[in-house]
């Protein structure tokens, strides 16, 4: 999931950015 190059809710969480 942390690997994902998509944004999404749960790269939010793990990433800890916005998507926006």
């Amino acid at each position: 999931m942390a690997s994902t190059p998509e944004w999404g809710p749960l790269t939010v969480f793990n990433k800890g950015e916005v998507p926006f």
